[in-house]
């Protein structure tokens, strides 16, 4: 499977070249040159998303739904997925700009975490049977996210069947209904770089997981936010919660280890999640697929690559911060270049640490 920038650009540049793409993507997104268009449109400044942010800053006449659906499509040029979640982190100050613009958006009902949803779908024709752009402001211990979220179907009426279809479907069955069938034919082959599910809400097996961790620890076993998270088993229980409540943590201290240290946990949690100084887990149902589930969130932290920072998760939502994204746009834009050219500007995006 393609992992590296360069390697996920040229998968996109042949999907998006192949006759299958009119089956992916929307109309407007039919060529290459279609994609390098839209973005030389929307991220006019050599690509650079803090400069466009800046530049919009707080003048509100300037900011549109089609700066966030335009934010979208270069998350999902950083990791395509079918289904799931980006959190885009924020700097205070690039909040404060990127606020403006969120706050011009409609008002929408949401399952999703802080539940206070707003609508940026109109004119939103990106992946073909997606209807709706979800937005949402998330504000951790660690950071301001913006949450964006592509949906099968938008919330007003003529949609309320379909949309409360696919909720009862996900409640059941821990997932939506499908909104692509043939990208969720591409999702889960071999080879390709496309993201199955990347959501910030939990599966069922890991909710389960949750559940059963909440009852076998007693009050006062580790600090009280993370314990009543974990009993909650609702999708803001983050990962360092679930792991102070399972480590009986009495300070909470991994709410403040560092990503490498909280990977390095999972990492041996997956192998050995019994051996432990205290026998602290014994009592605590680790099956095989949650091991493969710690294994996947040891990964994710891996990918934020930084492994000094505090940054937090929910469940397997895919995080970005700008940097990332204009890397990944200027990469996949290198691919109509002369090859001595678009190797230099590869080297260049490995270097920033992309």
């Amino acid at each position: 499977m393609p992992h590296t920038p360069s390697d996920i650009s040229q998968f996109l540049y042949q999907l998006i070249e192949s006759d299958f793409s009119r089956r992916i993507f929307g109309p407007d997104f039919q060529s290459y040159g279609d994609f390098c268009s839209y973005f030389e449109k929307h991220f006019p400044q050599q690509q650079d998303i803090h400069s466009v942010w800046k530049a919009k800053g707080q003048n509100k006449d300037a900011w549109s739904e089609a700066d966030f659906q335009a934010l979208y499509v270069a998350c999902w040029i950083y990791k395509p997925m079918e289904k799931g979640t980006y959190f885009v982190r924020m700097t205070s100050s690039e909040a404060a700009s990127v606020g403006t613009g969120f706050k011009k958006l409609k008002t929408r009902k949401s399952s999703h975490l802080s539940k206070s949803g707003r609508s940026a779908h109109s004119g939103w024709k990106f992946l073909a049977g997606y209807e709706e752009l979800l937005v949402q402001w998330q504000e951790t211990s660690d950071r301001t996210y913006l949450m964006l979220k592509a949906e099968g179907h938008t919330t007003g009426l003529g949609s309320l069947y379909p949309h409360l279809k696919s909720w009862n479907h996900k409640r059941k069955t821990g997932a939506g209904l499908q909104a692509n069938a043939d990208l969720n034919r591409l999702a889960n082959s071999n080879h390709t770089p496309i993201i199955a599910r990347g959501a910030e809400n939990f599966s069922n097996a890991y909710m389960a997981f949750l559940k059963d961790l909440g009852t076998k620890r007693s009050d006062g076993c580790t600090t009280g936010s993370s314990l009543k998270a974990v009993r909650s088993a609702k999708a803001t229980c983050t990962v360092r919660d679930m792991l102070n409540v399972l480590t009986m943590s009495r300070n909470g201290e991994w709410s403040s280890k560092t990503n490498r240290e909280v990977r390095e946990k999972l990492s041996a949690l997956a192998q050995r999640p019994n051996e432990t100084t205290y026998g602290a887990y014994v009592n605590v149902d680790i099956t095989p697929e949650i091991k493969a589930q710690f294994r996947r969130f040891a990964q994710l932290f891996l990918d934020e690559n930084r492994p000094n920072a505090v940054y937090n998760r929910y469940f397997e939502e895919v995080h970005v911060n700008p940097d990332q994204l204009s890397n990944a746009i200027r990469d996949f834009m290198t691919w109509d270049l002369p090859d001595s050219l678009r190797a230099q500007t590869q080297r260049r995006s490995r270097m920033l640490n992309f």
